[in-house]
């Protein structure tokens, strides 16, 4: 049997494995389109056995059941793990115009959308490679999942930005609030070492091209406040009455410099007065540590609570507008030597932006959001912006801009969808 898939499983832990072995499938298919060479049929069949798997679990579409231990059963939305599959299979079976056909079908406007993000990246990037690239993921260049353990990047997420990376951009960055390993970043990616750069909890640690790690140093008493806090949410996550906050979601996540534990997920399998219970549990471990909030800064998402040192010295947390200026220095990207194109999807991003735009004497930005409210913010902090509502729509203009697409996208089904929905700026203009 391919990758020794099983053909049922009944745990979370099962169902975490059995993603892992998906991984481990898909960065074969893609080394193997980089090298254009025909996709292992073993990858494919993996892919295929992992989604019947799926199907087996109880459950209705994409609501299925998974046993945690004896006793405790959660029900999971896998809409991002069937969608993922599904969009490979096609992509490794029937190719990139099946695939692009397929886009244009589930994203209205893809097509118009696109096309209108390729133009704005000709006509603002230079004529050669971008001096740089630095990026978010989850919600930028990747499909949202309701659990990072689980949200391995599909194979033809990968094809496209390592095109882009090794066409269009002299360095590539990957910046990422989730950890680097034990799971994190490195775990979830299938690019082949060499083509980007993996940045991780939100950019204090950093995996580069050439598989060295680079840290930004913590300070030992900060270090130490943040271990006990990290053992005592351990113990917090340990009573049975809060057992499922490890398991929705981001879970618990121990980080370099900040620590992350969710408190709600976004299909709100959580009622809401135990979400906000626990939430008081969180604040409370922290405030009796740190009770002038002098190290510790708390940050509510709504679904993930963030604990995160704070710049040594100052009251003010390790932002990714910090990490930018720091990778920046750290990885000799050269933002200040030319143009500079940045990408994120929410408002912990436009530090980032801010920053790339400060850096680069040439910034492009690109948002992926479908809230009016933030995409009005975007001219405030990079001159030079465009909006789009999907990170396929990103990432498939990469690819067209990368000249890395065989496919004509205006003659695909679906490409009569809707005008583009992008949104562009120029110098603080909506166009």
């Amino acid at each position: 049997m391919p990758r020794n898939v099983p053909e049922r499983i009944t745990t979370l832990a099962e169902f975490y494995d059995l993603m892992d072995l998906t991984a481990a499938a898909r960065r074969d298919a893609v080394c193997a389109v980089l090298s254009n060479e025909t996709p292992p049929d073993l990858a494919f069949d993996s892919l295929i056995r992992a989604r019947e798997c799926l199907l087996r679990l109880p459950g209705e579409g994409a609501r299925r059941s998974l046993l945690v231990e004896e006793g405790l059963t959660i029900e999971a939305d896998l809409a991002y793990e069937f969608d993922e599959l599904d969009k490979d299979l096609i992509f490794l079976r029937h190719g990139e115009e099946a695939l692009l056909a397929h886009l244009a079908a589930i994203h209205p406007g893809f097509v118009a959308e696109t096309e209108a993000l390729a133009e704005f990246l000709a006509g603002h990037g230079p004529k050669g490679p971008w001096r740089a690239m630095l990026t978010d993921r989850d919600g930028t260049v990747n499909n949202y999942c309701g659990r990072y353990r689980s949200s391995v990047q599909p194979a033809y997420n990968a094809v496209f930005l390592c095109r882009f990376a090794a066409q269009k951009a002299r360095d590539a960055l990957i910046l990422t609030s989730a950890p680097l390993r034990g799971p994190g970043l490195i775990d979830v990616s299938v690019m082949p070492v060499g083509h980007f750069h993996l940045a991780a909890s939100k950019g204090r640690e950093c995996l580069d091209r050439q598989g060295k790690r680079h840290a930004k140093a913590v300070p030992v008493r900060q270090q130490a406040l943040l271990d006990k806090l990290a053992h005592g949410l351990h113990d917090l996550i340990e009573k049975p009455e809060n057992a499922k906050f490890g398991l929705i979601g981001s879970g618990f996540q121990v980080k370099y410099g900040q620590l992350t534990v969710a408190r709600q997920d976004v299909t709100k399998s959580v009622s809401g007065a135990e979400s906000r219970a626990f939430l008081a549990e969180v604040e409370k471990l922290a405030r009796e540590l740190d009770p002038e909030g002098r190290d510790l800064v708390i940050e509510d998402t709504g679904l993930d609570v963030e604990i995160v040192l704070t710049v040594e010295g100052t009251d003010k947390d390790f932002d990714k507008g910090e990490a930018a200026r720091f990778l920046d220095r750290e990885l000799g990207l050269g933002c200040a030597e030319g143009p500079v194109l940045v990408c994120g999807d929410t408002s912990s991003d436009l530090p980032m932006i801010r920053a790339v735009a400060e850096l680069s004497p040439a910034p492009a930005a690109v948002l992926v959001t479908k809230n009016p409210d933030l995409a009005a913010r975007l001219p405030e902090v990079c001159g030079t912006g465009f909006v789009v509502s999907e990170p396929d729509v990103l990432v498939t203009a990469l690819a067209v801009s990368a000249g890395g697409l065989k496919t004509n996208l205006t003659g695909l089904s679906g490409s009569k969808a809707g005008r583009a929905s992008g949104i562009s700026h120029d110098n603080g203009r909506n166009a």
